[in-house]
């Protein structure tokens, strides 16, 4: 966030949508089962047999990474920090496509969403930022 905010113009916006971070943290959703951090317990590597979120079954190389849970507060927290005035934070529970997890079927208007015991939980979220003029 420090990075970014270092290259907005005073009155800048950040506009951040991604992955929300209780998605990150399912293995499965049905069954539901939980394989990633809620918030920053340090490094954890893995090394993935390839694709991507554009096409999941591309053939790619290179394919450790080393990724952190972020808590949505952690994020927050990391733009105020940083000097960045908070506009808007969402939590969005519909999506178009399934963000390359193959965990999401979809429903009958043709959007896609998480439900654990009928309930919706998010899948992305949007954050809106300002640098102050």
């Amino acid at each position: 966030m420090r990075t970014a905010a270092s290259v907005l113009r005073p009155g800048g916006r950040l506009v951040l949508v991604d992955t929300h971070p209780l998605f990150n943290m399912a293995a499965s959703v049905d069954p539901l089962q939980l394989d990633f951090p809620y918030v920053n317990d340090g490094p954890r590597r893995f090394d993935d047999q390839g694709g991507s979120y554009a096409d999941p079954d591309a053939v790619t190389e290179h394919n450790v990474t080393i990724e952190y849970g972020h808590s949505l507060g952690e994020l927050v927290t990391a733009a105020v920090n940083a000097g960045l005035v908070i506009e808007h934070l969402g939590e969005h529970v519909a999506v178009e496509s399934d963000i390359g997890r193959r965990l999401l079927s979809r429903d009958q208007d043709g959007l896609m969403r998480w439900r654990h015991d009928g309930e919706l939980l998010p899948i992305i979220f949007s954050l809106r930022a300002r640098k102050p003029q």
